[in-house]
């Protein structure tokens, strides 16, 4: 319990100020420990969390509307989002290291190199700039985006993302925790599916996988 407590310490500082080189090297080596660890903590810890549980999400096989710049720019045919913020405590590092594994070992297994994720900050208020610097640790893989307070609301209607203020826990957001599996249709881009977050790791592979084929 000690790892996890140190890790969400560390955490918490980027919600305060950008991330430090020695604090990245810290989250290095406990990486190794959370992907085993946070697995096993993850099904109790699911309340601060807003995870999608039925078995078809009412966005599924319909077209993103806006155009966004962030997949306008994408040149993969798969992308994934992911909706969460930095100083996160469990679910995010969690997820992405998920997400990070998942598409990375897709490249050296199955030689796949078009399908990308996007992790994308909702704690537009504070606007420190690190989401690209978070992503990037968990995958190079995995490009992050940072909000406004006004996109941040055109995100939340458009992909029906709920977010409000934990009371208890200074600093700390529920939030939608789903998985936005996206395809590249003729330029435009469909949410082709959406996964809980507790969805395994194998699972979330054999679904880009065919995600991608199917676009193909």
């Amino acid at each position: 319990m000690l790892r996890n407590c140190l890790f969400l310490n560390i955490l918490r500082k980027p919600l305060l100020q950008p991330i430090k080189r020695e604090t990245l090297k810290i989250m290095g080596k406990l990486k190794g420990i959370l992907s085993l660890g946070l697995i096993v903590i993850l099904p109790g810890m699911l309340l601060v969390a807003m995870s999608y549980l039925g078995a078809s999400h009412p966005l599924e096989n319909t077209f993103v509307k806006k155009e966004w710049a962030f997949l306008q720019s994408s040149e993969n045919s798969v992308e994934v989002l992911f909706f969460g913020y930095a100083g996160c405590s469990f679910i995010c590092p969690n997820a992405l290291i998920k997400l990070g594994n998942a598409i990375d070992e897709l490249q050296t297994e199955e030689n796949v190199e078009d399908i990308g994720g996007f992790f994308i900050d909702v704690n537009a208020a504070l606007q420190l700039d690190r989401a690209q610097e978070y992503a990037q640790f968990f995958s190079p893989n995995i490009q992050g985006i940072n909000t406004t307070e006004e996109s941040l609301g055109r995100l939340q209607r458009e992909f029906k993302i709920r977010i409000r203020e934990d009371n208890e826990v200074e600093g700390a957001l529920f939030h939608t925790d789903h998985f936005f599996v996206l395809k590249k249709m003729d330029g435009r881009w469909e949410i082709a599916r959406v996964l809980a977050n507790d969805t395994p790791k194998q699972e979330v592979k054999k679904i880009l996988l065919e995600t991608l084929k199917n676009q193909q």
